[in-house]
């Protein structure tokens, strides 16, 4: 009886000897959750875009105000960027803070978290942010915190606008078209040799599919109804197809009797080179123009239409935390600390010391701190006005916006072809929906 005793307790000895020596493992490393201490840090990790140098002194500060919490910052490049998080994110090992454009919105909103009360309200975030924020909003929560404003502005070439006696850049649309184009562009032996403003086309055009979805809103064409594209059905009460509209008159700058056409190079290049009056750049594409010393120019709104909607495209860079992430709360102190004016100042100086220009505050409050800056004055100045879609074709996402703006792009090809714009305009109303219907979870936003 005794041996069958002793030959129990030593079976089970042995048996319990691995889970003692793990227990003793976990019991030296600190790792049993039960022994965890408010002297034991959590660890997030974060992506985004910024270089290190921008970014690091800012988390130093976090992590000495918050010195149980630590970050591992990995900076990621536009490129591969959003193909890289959406396969970490479906594979549920994504990071747990991350960089996420407005635009993606749609095909990231299952997988990221809500601001919580306790970081802003809905009442202080609507208060504190631009409304071109609300392409974050689902379901009367928000799901991400923007780091920038961005939006379109008009570049000029200075010299050339005072030596055509123009005092200033063109605030309307048809200032632009039948004062400032006729007397900016240079024709020679029946040929343009200097062009007034880079429109018309779409191959050479940077940001024409934003810039044609800028004059669509602002005859007030409605992009999307009850979750159906419906940019080809907003008409007047007579019956004219006000996105024709807004269409034929983008292509009129180009042909025999425009003033851009498609052997100029893009018109960031051909601006540099000194053969276009003017062109459209998105906030971020300013930085092209930063080391051109000898260009002297000028950077105003877009023109509007007086009598209509005033009305610019824009998509900008936002905070998100993901669902998935069992660090909500650490991660969302940090996208907070990310929005505080003096935290946002002091990336916009480093960015601004590495790149050569910083990003526009995405808060309202800090609109004052730039409405005088050469670059930014006009991009703030139309922040109220800023509205967006899946037209966003330097983020680099090609499940969605660089679909949508190819189709935007065939448009403008067809009117030229063509010149049929009500045609046109149909058929990719038709292609975008199909996009948008094949594209998992896109409910299209209203516009």
């Amino acid at each position: 009886m005794l041996n069958r005793l002793n030959l129990i307790i030593t079976i089970l000895i042995v048996a319990a000897l691995p889970i003692i020596v793990i227990f003793g493992f976990l019991l030296f490393r600190g790792q049993l959750p039960f022994l965890k201490t408010a002297n034991q840090k959590t660890e997030i990790v974060y992506w985004g875009l910024w270089e290190e140098e921008v970014i690091k002194p800012v988390l130093d500060d976090f992590q000495k105000i918050n010195p149980n919490i630590s970050v591992t910052y990995s900076r990621k490049f536009k490129e591969d960027y959003f193909s890289l998080l959406k396969n970490k994110i479906n594979s549920k090992d994504g990071p747990d803070i991350f960089w996420f454009n407005s635009s993606w919105f749609p095909l990231f909103r299952g997988s990221l978290s809500s601001v919580p009360r306790s970081v802003y309200s809905k009442e202080e975030y609507e208060k504190v942010f631009y409304p071109v924020t609300e392409q974050l909003l689902l379901n009367s929560e928000y799901k991400g915190i923007p780091i920038e404003l961005s939006n379109l502005v008009l570049v000029a070439n200075t010299k050339y606008l005072r030596n055509a006696k123009f005092t200033s850049p063109p605030t309307s649309w048809l200032e632009l078209r039948y004062q400032y184009t006729p007397s900016l562009t240079v024709w020679s032996k029946g040929r343009v040799t200097r062009s007034a403003v880079a429109l018309g086309t779409s191959s050479n055009v940077n940001n024409a599919a934003a810039i044609l979805a800028t004059l669509m809103m602002q005859e007030g064409v409605k992009f999307t109804s009850d979750g159906k594209v419906t940019f080809d059905k907003s008409e007047t009460f007579d019956g004219n197809n006000l996105g024709a509209d807004a269409l034929t008159f983008y292509t009129s700058f180009a042909g025999n009797n425009g003033t851009w056409n498609e052997t100029f190079p893009d018109s960031i290049t051909t601006f540099k080179k000194g053969l276009v009056a003017m062109i459209f750049l998105t906030s971020e594409e300013l930085k092209t123009l930063v080391d051109e010393k000898s260009l002297l120019f000028t950077v105003s709104p877009v023109p509007q239409v007086p009598t209509k909607k005033k009305v610019v495209f824009g998509t900008f860079w936002a905070n998100g935390v993901n669902n998935s992430s069992e660090q909500k709360a650490a991660s969302w102190e940090l996208a907070k600390f990310l929005s505080k004016k003096e935290v946002l100042e002091k990336v916009f100086t480093n960015e601004q010391r590495i790149q050569g220009l910083g990003r526009p505050y995405p808060r309202a409050d800090m609109k004052e701190k730039l409405s005088s800056d050469k670059f930014f004055a006009a991009v703030v100045n139309q922040g109220e006005l800023t509205q967006s879609w899946y037209l966003d074709e330097d983020s680099a996402e090609g499940s969605l916006n660089l679909p949508m703006v190819k189709i935007f792009k065939d448009t403008i090809d067809n009117v030229i072809r063509t010149s049929s714009a009500v045609g046109a305009l149909h058929s990719s109303a038709g292609e975008a929906q199909k996009l948008l219907d094949s594209v998992t979870g896109v409910q299209p936003n209203q516009n």
